[in-house]
């Protein structure tokens, strides 16, 4: 499985090594396909593909307050991962403190993109059921995957006791 220094999700393997490539993702807010981050500042800071663009600056908010989220990453080729990291923005770290998350490998058979995909038909990876608290000197957490696949469409499905809005830069 791949878990490089790097960030995978913004990498693609080439005849060269590892390129640079734009994500193609999607979130229970934004369900159609979206690719890249659309640029710092503005507008576009909250779109999924701001989750996972290395911009301190940027970040996917969910943008409604709710008791679960979703963002879908098409990753444009098959790996299997063997980790996932979690980074809460530095002003707004409680929005991730003590949630449940739940890591999906998608079958090639179901659009990501469609907010009415059938949950028992992924495949579970990882799930916490709580990830305690992000502190101003750790503001990211890695989980390792219980179980790996190859797959090209992944899901991460953020769960919390209470509605909020979810932040994750």
């Amino acid at each position: 499985c791949v878990s490089p220094n790097n960030n995978i999700l913004t990498q693609k393997y080439g005849s060269d090594g590892w390129e640079s490539r734009s994500t193609i993702m999607s979130s229970s807010v934004h369900p159609g396909p979206q690719v890249g981050c659309g640029g710092a500042g503005g507008v576009h800071v909250h779109d999924p593909g701001c989750m996972v663009d290395n911009n301190i600056d940027t970040y996917w908010s969910s943008g409604v307050s709710a008791k679960t989220v979703w963002v879908g990453i098409n990753i444009q080729q098959y790996l299997a991962l063997c980790s996932y990291t979690l980074v809460a923005k530095k002003d707004r770290k409680e929005e991730l403190n003590n949630i449940r998350v739940d890591f999906y490998g998608i079958p090639d058979n179901i659009d990501i993109s469609a907010s009415s995909e059938i949950e028992s038909e992924w495949i579970l990876l990882h799930s916490k059921a709580d990830v305690g608290e992000f502190e101003e000197s750790a503001l990211s957490k890695t989980f390792i995957v219980d179980s790996t696949g190859s797959f090209k469409d992944y899901r991460l499905v953020l769960t919390a006791t209470n509605e909020r809005t979810f932040i994750i830069g």
